[in-house]
């Protein structure tokens, strides 16, 4: 059924097959991507996999790895790291142990051990991440009086994969062949935009202005909670000129986002198989739109303005990449 406007929510509402689903949101357009996601997970058979609180009586440690591995982990592209990870913290503190026994001490503990086994910060952070969500899903579920607070370990700084240009082609040449024309529209416009997937779903032909060059882009909900705006490329305009006309208003990506998934996984096996490293997932396009941008000069403060960075910190991991800046920088100190 349609999205229903109640007023000061958006209620999203999902039937297959005798399968029923129901969701408020703030927002027209999550509540329009949820059902769009629900339907495909419903169809394909992944929606509501594995046991819940309301089936399963869940106290101990081993009861809530087990409800967190199949409600939630089971489905992700990382299930398999994210399951040893919990099945480490099972081991840890033991299967029969009370949820409730997950105390300050005895995580401080876990992390001192990892630690002294010769982890990685990066490697402890990943399983102290694990441990994390199965004391939040605990928390949400009253099984516990508050959650615990787990101090994360600094980690080194990793190198940044972005495509280059021969990636580029060979992605589009790709898509040419398997007529993958949404796909194909879906990394020009990330290329030249630095939209997050979601943003990218969000847009409507609302959120572009024509008035000015080939077209200004509004993104207006964010993961930083910063509007921003963004000029777009003359290819990027074309993709969206072309698929906003007949669109009524509505979105101008209107697949959903299951099957990006799906052809993104062609993708990267067709250009691993050409031997292309660092294809990494669709996030990589926004980092390739900041890398592309700062290598070709463009100041720290308005690659950020532009990506909708939180802050400064965040595009200041892209300086390494414009070295012929800082060489220009220190030559002033030189004599004339």
């Amino acid at each position: 059924m349609p999205i229903r406007d109640r007023g000061t929510s958006f209620q999203a509402s999902v039937t297959v097959g005798g399968q029923r689903a129901r969701r408020d949101f703030k927002d027209r357009v999550d509540a329009e991507l949820w059902e769009s996601e629900t339907r495909a997970a419903m169809k394909d058979g992944t929606w509501g996999a594995g046991p819940t609180f309301a089936t399963r009586k869940v106290e101990t440690v081993g009861d809530l790895f087990v409800v967190v591995r199949d409600r939630f982990w089971s489905t992700t592209h990382s299930a398999g790291h994210l399951t040893r990870n919990g099945q480490f913290i099972v081991d840890f503190f033991g299967e029969d142990t009370p949820i409730t026994g997950i105390t300050p001490a005895r995580i401080r503990e876990f992390t001192t051990s990892l630690i002294q086994g010769g982890n990685a910060n990066a490697t402890v952070n990943r399983k102290l991440a694990a441990l994390s969500k199965m004391l939040t899903v605990a928390d949400q579920e009253g099984l516990i009086l508050k959650k615990p607070h787990i101090d994360r370990m600094k980690e080194a700084e990793g190198r940044m994969e972005w495509w280059t240009r021969d990636m580029e082609r060979a992605a589009f040449d790709y898509c040419d062949w398997a007529g993958r024309a949404d796909l194909k529209d879906f990394i020009t416009v990330s290329l030249d935009t630095g939209m997050r997937t979601m943003e990218t779903f969000r847009i409507k032909e609302q959120d572009l202005d024509w008035s000015m060059g080939n077209g200004i882009l509004f993104v207006w909900k964010s993961k930083s909670g910063k509007a921003r705006s963004v000029p777009l490329t003359t290819r990027a305009a074309e993709v969206y000129r072309r698929r906003l006309t007949g669109a009524n208003g509505g979105r101008a990506f209107r697949w959903s986002v299951w099957s990006m998934r799906d052809q993104w996984r062609g993708l990267v096996a067709h250009l691993e198989a050409k031997g292309f490293l660092g294809i990494g997932s669709p996030h990589t396009l926004r980092h390739s739109f900041c890398s592309r941008l700062v290598q070709k000069g463009v100041p720290l403060l308005e690659v950020g303005k532009l990506a909708g960075h939180a802050s400064m910190a965040v595009t200041m991991r892209y300086a390494k990449l414009a070295p012929n800046s800082l060489t220009h920088a220190i030559s002033v100190l030189e004599e004339d």
